[in-house]
């Protein structure tokens, strides 16, 4: 399980990315949750956030955001 607190403005957009030099294992939205290579996932709300990714289930992980 991996945590981080971030500020983030409506309308901005993030992925879970696994190295810093490319974008060849990255996690973002899928229609049944992350997925490999998924699509960006979306801020509806400003704010400051605990944004956990959770990959305990092998296959199937997970991820919260949390407003603080």
């Amino acid at each position: 399980t991996y945590s981080i607190e971030q500020t983030f403005a409506e309308g901005d957009e993030f992925k879970f990315i696994f190295n810093d030099t490319s974008w060849t294992w990255e996690m973002g939205e899928g229609e049944d949750g992350l997925i490999h290579q998924g699509g960006n996932i979306k801020v509806t709300t400003a704010g400051t956030y605990v944004v956990t990714l959770d990959m305990a289930h092998g296959s199937y992980p997970t991820y919260t955001m949390t407003a603080k």
